[in-house]
């Protein structure tokens, strides 16, 4: 399943996003509970501007592993994209509520915050508590 994933990721990362998606979506085919091919999926899929199949691949990432919170960014990052800003920001105070009780990758914030083109606020992280008990 990592060698799929790797691949479909390495085409995404090259600027290849239709092999990327063809590879993503032989990998769904073998293995359509692993998330993470669905993830793979629709990072490329939003980098070609296919935001509803985007959207559905990230829904379908968030059904099979609700901890991870990364894609709940890149969710509402294409539901912001897609004209659905209430849907996005929604997502995002979940995020940011979940944020307070275990690790979110800041990434989930930065790509959010670019989709909706606030450079200035892509690299803010809202404070994390959990983070200054871990420096004591």
């Amino acid at each position: 399943m990592m060698v799929h994933f790797g691949l479909a990721f390495a085409l995404y990362c090259k600027g290849q996003y239709d092999d990327a998606i063809e590879h993503a979506a032989t990998a769904v085919d073998l293995y359509p509970d692993y998330w993470l091919v669905h993830f793979a999926m629709g990072i490329a899929q939003f980098q070609k501007g296919c935001l509803e199949q985007a959207i559905t691949s990230r829904e379908t990432t968030l059904r099979l592993s609700p901890s991870f919170t990364h894609a709940a960014g890149f969710l509402a990052a294409a539901c912001a994209r897609s004209g659905d800003p209430g849907r996005a920001e929604r997502l995002m105070a979940d995020v940011r509520d979940r944020s307070t009780r275990q690790h979110v990758s800041p990434n989930a914030f930065g790509v959010y915050h670019a989709a909706l083109g606030q450079a200035d606020s892509m690299f803010e992280c809202p404070r994390l508590p959990w983070r200054s008990a871990i420096r004591t």
